[in-house]
């Protein structure tokens, strides 16, 4: 009679067991799906991989992250925005939202917004390649500082180094850059070239400007000399030395003589052009 017994309570405990697994498992099999699909994703890779695998996730709910990951994928780049922003709003802690937003507004240049969303993904998560995107965009932008701030931070490849090497330049930092130079693989490289470039323009640059200073404070000598100053001479001093000036050499002085009448218009026109300069400083 006990083996009996034994018998049914197992068939009993198999039966509501099967029962279970049958009719409660598939119930927690769904929502533990609908969990994952709540909380991810975090790459547009991830998102292919969740829909391919059924194809009803295919017909994308409308403001759905799929549906914007997909108007993205189309290269439809404004209304993918309009989709990332109206979740962003329900779910302001979404990093695949803000990431593909980014992207989005990256795509369109509009690096000013671009930036807002790199940079609000960067409270979100840490990533490598977060701080190249930034380090590009902020680049674009003509933000030097910030731009060597995230390229530094981000995976060095050859292209990392010569963005990195051009803000260098961009800071007068010449020898950064050339040390940088160093750093890329390929001496032969268009990274290398291109770097390459920028260091011999910068350099031909500062020679140049270099140049028109030596001239400019050689010209600016000369004005101070014509009015018979020093250098620096206060702006006070620089009107009376003009009054002076004018009344020694006025071109009326020499009516009766008129090769000396044209050496004081000649003079005058010198007095005149240095009063003109230094007065300005």
């Amino acid at each position: 009679m006990l083996p009996l017994l034994m018998i049914v309570v197992g068939f009993v405990l198999f039966c509501l067991l099967m029962g279970e697994i049958m009719f409660g498992g598939g119930w927690t099999g769904i929502e533990r799906v609908e969990k994952h699909s709540s909380s991810w994703p975090n790459s547009s890779a991830e998102s292919k991989k969740f829909t391919s695998s059924s194809s009803e996730a295919k017909k994308f709910p409308p403001g759905s992250l799929d549906e914007g990951l997909s108007l993205h994928k189309e290269g439809k780049y404004f209304e993918a925005i309009s989709v990332f922003e109206s979740i962003i709003l329900n779910e302001p802690d979404r990093g695949a939202a803000y990431w593909n937003l980014a992207l989005c507004y990256d795509h369109i240049e509009n690096n000013t917004k671009a930036v807002m969303h790199y940079e609000k993904c960067l409270t979100l998560f840490k990533h490598q390649d977060l701080h190249k995107k930034l380090g590009k965009v902020y680049f674009a932008l003509e933000d030097f500082q910030n731009a060597k701030f995230h390229l530094q931070k981000s995976a060095h490849g050859d292209d990392v180094f010569m963005l990195l090497g051009i803000c260098h330049l961009s800071c007068d930092d010449l020898n950064s850059a050339e040390r940088i130079l160093g750093q890329i693989s390929d001496g032969g490289s268009q990274y290398h070239m291109q770097l390459s470039k920028f260091i011999v323009d910068y350099k031909y640059e500062q020679a140049r400007l270099e140049s028109e200073q030596k001239q400019a404070k050689s010209e600016l000598f000369e004005y101070y000399n014509i009015l018979e100053l020093r250098i620096g001479a206060s702006k006070s001093d620089i009107r009376l030395a003009y009054r002076e000036m004018c009344k020694v050499w006025h071109p009326d002085r020499f009516c009766h003589d008129p090769q000396l009448q044209l050496r004081a218009e000649k003079k005058m026109k010198d007095i005149n052009k240095a009063y003109g300069v230094l007065c300005k400083l």
